[in-house]
């Protein structure tokens, strides 16, 4: 190559340096994601009492006993649900921190061992919780939606009076 164009190179690139420098790039930090961390759940009945935790075991999982009137066969018209119904348990939970990036979580649950026993409506904020028979054991997992992989897992226990 010859001097001249090794020259222009440099002048160049030297060019772009004070081009760079002189209308600047504002610069941004990411500062990352936060993802949830824990998940906290929270039932209260149709008048929005807090029920009682009766347990946690040593999995982990967070045990409700719920007692209730129904009959021997408990409620079979999943129809005739309204807000009053004394079978409406809301499932309130609360993903930490507070200051994660997608607090959502979603009910896993499996759906034929609840057949005829109970139905869930999840919404993805509070879901509801309709039970069916008034005996009975429910296995809930409530996880994270952010990609944390973090569940609780909450056990229902229903008993007649």
């Amino acid at each position: 190559m010859k001097k001249t164009v090794i020259i222009v190179i440099f002048l160049i690139y030297i060019a772009s340096i004070a081009i760079v420098n002189f209308f600047g790039l504002q610069i941004s930090i990411f500062e990352g994601t936060t993802y949830v961390t824990h998940i906290d759940v929270t039932i209260r009945d149709r008048e929005g009492e807090i029920l009682p935790v009766s347990k946690v075991l040593d999995d982990g999982t967070i045990v409700y006993k719920i007692t209730f009137d129904g009959g021997e066969g408990g409620v079979t018209k999943y129809d005739d649900y309204d807000l009053l119904n004394p079978n409406l348990f809301v499932i309130t939970p609360h993903a930490y921190p507070d200051n994660a990036g997608n607090t959502q979580v979603k009910v896993v649950y499996d759906e034929q061992s609840l057949a005829g026993r109970a139905q869930i409506d999840d919404d993805g904020l509070q879901p509801q919780l309709w039970i069916l028979v008034n005996k009975g054991q429910f296995t809930l997992e409530i996880h994270s939606t952010d990609g944390s992989n973090v569940s609780t897992k909450v056990q229902i226990q229903v008993w007649p009076r």
